[in-house]
């Protein structure tokens, strides 16, 4: 019976071998009782024949009761959210098809497989569901095997699949169909990854084991958000064409009895059997686990390949950046020394001129000095002639005026006075030139002050100016330095940020490396 414990898949898709049922009315059945909840609806042994019948089968907490509560529209099945089943036995309500109000459908759910209640053994869940699809007939339309959607087909799956095709023929597998519940709790990537794995390798993998029926239109995927266009349509075409399935039981299994399920599946031959099957799931499993795991692989070392080449991207573009921001400086400060250089220019051009401004000005004062000294002279020898001049009055005062003397010193007074006139005239000539001379250099003096101070002020406007720049120029230098200095250490930052993936990235690689090739040694078994 530990088979039949551990394979719970392997009880749902032995239970069609079992499905020989009788159509009833019940609007809600439960094991060992026939109770209808609508007067209006019949007995346990008169129900309408137009009735279709789905029946839902499982693991414990892959969502069941909440599929056939959104077949139904409103919840009539109840749900459980741990992973001890809510259905200890199986149910079936009448309920409209929710596309078209005047067909009807029966769902039965069926208790969840693998239950962790060390009371809900499988064979007794399976002696349960037995004795309910014993009291319906016709058979069935639809068995959907429900399957979570971050779980993937396992090597238990393919063999309890097989096994059924064996029991009841492969005509049962026309009318199964398995349903990838809980979709929409998985992000959009994440659905979109396990649609394209589900739709392309489950019917690969599934033919590759003999069973070429299951097409991926025999996937339906349950997702709430476009549950009508993923899940009701394609049901509802299998359900206009299709006729119920009707399997032969084996003669010596009563489905009142759950010993004989036990003895069933331990039979010897049927043990052997199992066990060669599930040997050859195994293998094909490692080999497709072998094969994914190796992508990954190879997975991995494209992504440290990106991450190696964004990081030397980033080295290089810091390395660009240093080679900018050097150009830069070179430049600012090659500008800096232009600007000092014109300033020292207008400071030597200032020096000069000044020089030159002093020189002549100390050469007119010169000038001017003997052109006083000239004039002083010839004032000196007018005082000269004048005490001359006097000294005659004073002779010419105490002598006879007509005596042969006194002709003699009137010559000689007249012969100073007009040697003093023509030495006043001299100097009245030598005061005004003095004095023109005097103006002329003052105001030779003046421009030469005035063009001395236009340099000066020249030399300060241009000493503010280029202050001012080399300033601008060394705060544009500072702040580029700062951008530098930022951009470096982010760059560092992400480098060890990269640095750590690629560790995590190899240390991934290493450990499916490893295992890589502890499955390859396993695979030696089998050969």
């Amino acid at each position: 019976m530990t088979v039949v414990r551990n394979n719970p898949l392997r009880i749902f898709l032995f239970i069609l071998t079992l499905f020989s049922l009788q159509s009833r009315t019940y609007c809600s059945y439960q094991i060992n009782s026939c109770q209808s909840n609508e007067s209006s609806s019949g007995s346990c042994n008169g129900e309408s024949q137009s009735i279709s019948t789905i029946v839902v089968f499982g693991r414990t907490g892959v969502g069941k009761s909440a599929l056939c509560n959104q077949i139904a529209g409103s919840k009539v099945f109840v749900e459980g959210e741990t992973l001890t089943s809510e259905t200890s036995n199986s149910i079936s309500h009448i309920v409209q098809w929710p596309q078209d109000s005047s067909k009807r459908i029966r769902l039965v759910d069926t208790p969840g497989f693998g239950d962790n209640r060390a009371s809900q053994k499988n064979e007794d869940l399976l002696a349960n569901i037995l004795s309910f699809l014993k009291e319906l007939k016709g058979g069935f339309n639809i068995g959907i095997f429900c399957i979570r959607a971050n779980t993937r087909i396992d090597a238990h799956d393919i063999e309890e699949l097989t096994m059924i095709g064996m029991l009841l023929g492969n005509s049962v597998f026309k009318h199964t169909f398995i349903a990838i519940t809980q979709t929409n709790t998985l992000v959009p990537e994440q659905r979109e990854k396990n649609f394209s794995l589900y739709t392309k390798e489950l019917p690969q993998i599934l033919a590759n084991n003999g069973m070429p029926w299951f097409t991926k239109d025999k996937i339906l995927f349950a997702d709430f958000s476009q549950f009508d266009e993923l899940f009701l349509n394609p049901l509802a075409n299998i359900l206009q064409s299709s006729t119920a399935f009707v399997p032969t039981l084996p003669t010596d299994i009563d489905p009142n009895n759950p010993e004989t399920i036990k003895t069933y599946f331990q039979d010897p031959e049927m043990q052997a059997w199992i066990k060669k099957q599930k040997q050859q799931a195994e293998e094909l499993e490692m080999r497709k686990l072998i094969t994914e795991l190796s992508e990954r692989q190879l997975s991995l070392e494209n992504m440290i390949n990106e991450k190696n080449n964004k990081k030397q991207q980033l080295i290089n573009n810091r390395e660009h950046s240093s080679i900018t921001y050097n150009q830069e400086k070179v430049t600012i400060e090659r500008r800096i020394q232009e600007i000092r250089y014109e300033l020292d220019q207008v400071q030597s051009s200032y020096n000069n001129q000044n020089a030159q401004t002093q020189l002549r000005i100390q050469q007119l004062n010169q000038e001017l000095n003997q052109k006083l000294m000239t004039h002083q002279d010839l004032v000196l020898q007018q005082k000269e002639l004048e005490q001359l001049r006097e000294e005659i009055r004073n002779r010419l005062h105490h002598h006879h005026p007509n005596g042969h003397h006194g002709y003699h010193r009137n010559q000689r007074h007249r012969g100073g006075f007009q040697k003093w006139q023509e030495l006043n005239v001299q100097i009245q000539q030598s005061s005004n030139q003095y004095e023109n001379q005097k103006i002329y250099n003052q105001n030779e003096i003046n421009n030469l002050n005035t063009q001395l101070g236009y340099t000066l002020n020249n030399l300060s406007q241009k000493q503010t100016q280029s202050d001012q720049q080399i300033r601008e120029l060394n705060s544009q230098l500072q702040n580029k330095l700062n951008q530098f200095n930022q951009l470096s250490q982010q760059t560092q930052n992400e480098i060890n940020g990269i640095d750590h993936q690629i560790m995590e990235l190899n240390t991934e690689r290493n450990r499916i490396s490893k295992e890589i090739e502890e499955k390859r040694m396993n695979l030696k078994k089998y050969e």
